[in-house]
């Protein structure tokens, strides 16, 4: 029997691409859990920095924490984005490269394959065309985030064999089991139970991410965490700190980026301990938190700890200074929360070139000002800003309030990709945005 199976990590075609700490985790969790079953997998990165067809430049360097720019190439701009005077790209690999790495790969039986964002699906759709150009009898089995968001669309437009809406890894399995005749061996209903992540399928990485848990307990009207994941789960720190090191033993890691969406959620219980086990087991990482960590959270024990622990770049999710606005999108900070919070995290020995307050900006019923003003109080409190552009995400709550959401062309996912809306001045201009951005970077470097 014929139980290859190839997993591939799309491209990013975008007018902005940058590798920050962006490793496909979900992509490793299946192929793990994919293994356990008994299936043979082989794995298609578009994303390698470190593949030997990349100009080294672009290379992972332990000494920026892993992170960097992907090589890019410039295309043709959909008809949505005609006009904007900004360049269109597809970031990773070249195709040449990924035709040969396709043929390089022992024939799969099925192809699996994902977009992490709703408006990158392009780089699926293109390489499922590649798939079936080679091989047009494998089954291309997609699913994700885009495919979970905008399901209707992947349906009518993808020409994949297999939607899977969810993040249930049953369904993958339940699919294999028909197509190969494998009968599945185990059930994967909790995150406690998923293996760790195949992380020697990629190319000699300097960082990767890690999750000791799954969704967030909050529920915040921009957000799409509690669409994807129904419930917050974790599991054993100490069992995934010891299966982790056990994966990367012969791996050269620098850096380790968490991928939870509530890193601080009963932090003495969780993080804490998965990281002194890890020392235990002869690990001493930098620690990154690019989803952003909850100020509430941030006692001085707490920030004392992740000193100690050698978290280097720590991400706050601020987001709104209006005490009304924080309330309304779900009440997960206050303006007080974060100014304990860095008052904890200076004490415990931080700097501001450590810290930056995520800020979003492009939210309906928000004026610049709010935000320029949300960009004040975070310099006078010592940190650095990080404005986040909103992108309109369909099933959310504040979907229905951003402009356009009920015309034909919001149907396209190519409408989420908040670079469109700024050009177009949907909800903040782009003379007002290119302001705030250039506020930020000067007050980032007082």
């Amino acid at each position: 029997m014929n139980n290859n199976i190839l997993v591939i990590n799309p491209w990013i075609y975008d007018f902005k691409g940058f590798d920050e700490w962006s490793k496909p985790l979900g992509l490793l969790y299946i192929s793990s859990i994919l293994e356990k079953e008994g299936y043979n997998i082989s794995f298609i990165n578009c994303l390698d920095r470190n593949h030997p067809d990349v100009d080294p430049k672009y290379n992972e360097d332990p000494k920026k924490y892993g992170c960097g720019k992907f090589p890019a190439e410039e295309i043709e701009k959909p008809n949505i984005f005609k006009g904007i005077k900004r360049k269109y790209k597809r970031y990773g690999i070249s195709e040449e490269t990924f035709i040969k790495e396709l043929k390089s790969k022992p024939k799969p039986t099925a192809v699996i394959a994902g977009a992490l964002i709703t408006f990158w699906y392009e780089g699926l759709f293109r390489v499922i065309e590649i798939i079936k150009e080679i091989y047009p009898d494998v089954p291309v089995i997609i699913g994700g985030i885009y495919v979970t968001l905008c399901f209707d669309h992947a349906q009518l437009k993808s020409k994949a064999d297999y939607i899977i809406k969810g993040n249930n890894p049953n369904d993958i399995i339940n699919i294999l089991e028909k197509i190969t005749g494998q009968k599945r061996k185990y059930n994967w209903e909790n995150f406690c139970d998923y293996p760790t992540p195949s992380y020697r399928l990629l190319n000699n990485p300097c960082a990767v991410p890690v999750m000791t848990s799954m969704g967030c307990p909050f529920r915040c009207v921009y957000c799409a965490s509690s669409i994807l994941n129904k419930k917050f789960q974790s599991a054993d720190p100490k069992k995934l700190a010891d299966e982790f090191s056990q994966e990367i033993e012969n791996m050269k890691l620098t850096d380790i980026a968490f991928y939870d969406d509530a890193l601080l959620v009963d932090y003495k219980r969780r993080t804490g301990p998965y990281i002194d086990r890890l020392i235990e087991n002869g690990y001493n990482f930098r620690y990154h938190t690019p989803n952003a960590m909850h100020a509430k959270y941030i006692t001085e024990e707490v920030a004392e700890s992740l000193k100690s622990h050698g978290f280097i770049s720590l991400r706050i999710g601020f987001e709104f200074i209006d005490d009304q606005m924080q309330k309304k999108t779900g009440g997960k900070t206050t303006t007080q929360d974060l100014i304990n919070a860095s008052k904890a995290l200076y004490k415990a020995g931080f700097k501001k070139e450590n810290i930056k307050a995520y800020i979003l900006i492009g939210i309906p019923n928000t004026q610049p000002e709010s935000v320029s003003e949300a960009i004040k109080a975070c310099c006078d409190l010592g940190l650095q800003t990080h404005l986040s552009e909103y992108s309109p995400i369909p099933l959310t709550p504040m979907w229905k309030e951003f402009p356009g959401t009920d015309t034909e062309e919001s149907k396209d996912p190519l409408f989420h990709n908040n670079t469109y809306h700024i050009f177009k001045g949907t909800v903040i201009s782009e003379d007002d945005y290119n302001k705030l951005k250039t506020m930020s970077r000067a007050m980032n470097k007082l």
